[in-house]
């Protein structure tokens, strides 16, 4: 009986072991795609306050109020945004594919613009 038993408690621990490794893996991916999401989402977020930029350039007031509603869009804090830009900056590979995606949607903005008008 106490074979039958261990035998038991074997098949539970290596089933409990496979479950933790699967959880790990799942948990690491999510993080890894929440990333790289968030890259795109900054790239995005810089590529609107460019185009914010250039509206309203004669209107300070009016860029303030736009980029803040940006933020509260994006779901992202204006201090956040700005150590991410920041750390782009500090790492050239990282700012050449972030600028790369922030280019990509600024021609979607503009394609999409001439479809409106």
């Amino acid at each position: 009986m106490n074979v039958k038993r261990k035998f038991f408690l074997k098949q539970a621990k290596n089933s409990l072991l496979l479950i933790l490794a699967i959880f790990l893996t799942v948990f690491s991916v999510i993080g890894c795609s929440r990333d790289e999401r968030s890259a795109h989402e900054y790239a995005r977020l810089y590529a609107d306050m460019l185009v914010v930029n250039e509206k309203y350039a004669s209107d300070p007031v009016k860029i303030r109020n736009e980029k803040e509603k940006l933020f509260l869009i994006y779901d992202i804090p204006e201090k956040e945004y700005e150590e991410k830009i920041k750390s782009f900056e500090a790492d050239r590979a990282k700012w050449e594919e972030f600028f790369k995606v922030a280019a990509d949607y600024l021609d979607t903005l503009k394609t999409r613009e001439r479809i409106n008008q």
